[in-house]
Formats: C-alpha cells, sequence, structure tokens
C-alpha cells in the first residue's frame, strides 16, 4: 500500500511538472510571437525654438566664498516658437556648479501638449554656444535621441537661449511578417 501511494505521488508529481513546462513553454512561445511582430520605427526630428529666462532662481548651497563648487542653478522659464511669437511650453531644470566654470545641466522641454524633451550635459559658464545631449522624450518625441544645439543671446537687455534640435525619435508600431 506504501508503495502503491508513493508511485502515485511520483506519477502526479510528474504530470504536474509536464503541465508546468508546457504552459511556461507556451507562454514563452507567445512572447517570441509577440516580439517577433513589434518593429520600431525611427523618424528625424529638427526644431528649432528659444527659451526666455524668466524664473531661474540660485539656491546656494556651498559656503565658500568665490567658489560656487555645489552651487544650483534651478529654472522654469518659457519656451517659445522659432519666430519667437508663441508660447509652446516650458523649460525646467537644474544645473550644478561642479568647478568655478563649469556646471552640469539636466532639463524637459516641456510642450503643452504635453510631449517633452529631456537634455543634459555639461556647460562653460558664460560661453554663448554650447552643445547638450538630447536623451529621452516623451509624446510625439518618444525616445528622442540627439542633440540640442544652444546659443546665448541678450534681446531687450534679457538673455534668451537660441536651442536648435536634432534628434531621432523612435516609436514601435505592429508589423505584418514577411
Amino acid at each position: 500500500m506504501k508503495k502503491r501511494m508513493i508511485l502515485g505521488a511520483i506519477a502526479l508529481a510528474a504530470m504536474l511538472a509536464t503541465l508546468f513546462t508546457s504552459s511556461v513553454t507556451h507562454a514563452a512561445t507567445n512572447a517570441a510571437a509577440s516580439v517577433r511582430h513589434t518593429a520600431l520605427k525611427t523618424h528625424q526630428v529638427h526644431l528649432l525654438v528659444n527659451e526666455h529666462r524668466t524664473a531661474t532662481k540660485y539656491f546656494v548651497v556651498s559656503q565658500t566664498p568665490g567658489d560656487p563648487t555645489g552651487n544650483y542653478l534651478v529654472f522654469a522659464d518659457d519656451v517659445y516658437n522659432q519666430a519667437d511669437t508663441k508660447l509652446i511650453g516650458k523649460s525646467d531644470g537644474i544645473c550644478t556648479y561642479v568647478s568655478s566654470t563649469n556646471v552640469e545641466c539636466q532639463w524637459d522641454l516641456v510642450f503643452k501638449r504635453g510631449a517633452t524633451i529631456s537634455v543634459q550635459g555639461q556647460a562653460v559658464h558664460g560661453a554663448t554656444i554650447q552643445t547638450f545631449s538630447v536623451v529621452g522624450g516623451t509624446g510625439k518625441y518618444n525616445q528622442a535621441l540627439g542633440a540640442l544645439h544652444s546659443r546665448t543671446l541678450q534681446v531687450n537687455n534679457a538673455t534668451e537661449y537660441q536651442y536648435t534640435i536634432y534628434a531621432t525619435v523612435v516609436s514601435t508600431a505592429k508589423v505584418t511578417p514577411s
């Protein structure tokens, strides 16, 4: 009797193992088939916008006189179209002084219709022409990768930044297998 119960338990364990393996294999096959039918689609974006310095604030965290290392520059500025006539979004970010002349910056261009472009890089404080990395985006700028060229201008005694953005934007689309 005991021998029969052990054999029954072994048979049940074998059946459960077979069912589990079959389910895992089926799920993996379905996932692989789904991946095969998804392709990446890319297109190039060339965008020109203007940022007006409107709400820039400094938060000092370094207590060493004459050494800005560790200081933060936090900003939330307006972004206008290429013609500089229509408000199209905001530029929100932070820059940290990593030396007396260099700042490490990270910010998002947040457009009114919800799309964003994320930017980061190191700049030389006071330089009028800089290049930063475009490291991501959402909405119509999904997964944007590329470069943002920045030019600092003085317009009517106010600082403005003219941005030229070149990026590759990625989206996923279902495709029919050939």
